[in-house]
């Protein structure tokens, strides 16, 4: 399937059951690990810059990023705030209550990668198809303008586990995420649930 077809895939009713399912193993999984490469596209000078780390997404707690390449930074986002720390271990921290738009695009983002069913029918108009190979798309455009501003649309897929997201921001670069080596049933470090709290 073309990246664009998903959004001529409206809910239908068989599609809303498929894609509850779909939604529901997402959330079924408490922590998950694994490897990412970002690919993100910036048009206007036509180039890509690419990295790559682990992640761990973490249920309602939050998301860890770990970039390894082309060099070391650790993101966490939780509900609460969003810690930035750079390979010389300078750490910044912007808590959600000082930026109440930032605050909004960090849920809505970890909702997205935790597959937070309530939270995406909230916020997204939702577009969906199953493959018949069993790969699964998702497609949602933002409701609101606040968010427009920041993602103007967000396409996932997978079969077992997510496997990519492709994240368009206001402009209409792609930031392409894909998820490789993805375990399920993990349980976090003392480090990674500290920086989660």
């Amino acid at each position: 399937m073309a990246f664009a077809d998903v959004f001529e895939s409206s809910l239908t009713a068989e599609r809303s059951k498929e894609l509850a399912q779909v939604l529901s193993a997402m959330e079924q999984q408490k922590y998950l690990r694994g490897s990412f490469r970002q690919v993100r596209t910036v048009k206007k000078i036509n180039r890509d810059f690419v990295s790559t780390g682990s992640f761990v997404i973490a249920d309602t707690l939050g998301i860890l990023w770990n970039m390894e390449k082309p060099f070391q930074s650790l993101t966490a986002i939780t509900r609460d705030k969003m810690l930035q720390k750079n390979a010389s271990g300078a750490v910044s921290q912007m808590n959600m209550k000082d930026n109440a738009v930032f605050g909004q695009v960090s849920q809505t983002i970890q909702g997205i990668f935790s597959g937070n069913r309530k939270m995406l029918e909230e916020r997204f108009q939702i577009f969906f198809e199953m493959g018949k190979d069993g790969l699964w798309t998702i497609g949602l455009v933002p409701k609101e303008s606040v968010i427009k501003k920041q993602i103007s649309s967000v396409v996932l897929s997978g079969h077992k586990w997510l496997e990519k997201v492709t994240l368009s921001d206001g402009d209409g670069n792609p930031i392409l995420y894909e998820f490789s080596k993805v375990e399920g049933g993990i349980s976090l470090t003392s480090e990674e649930s500290a920086l989660l709290r």
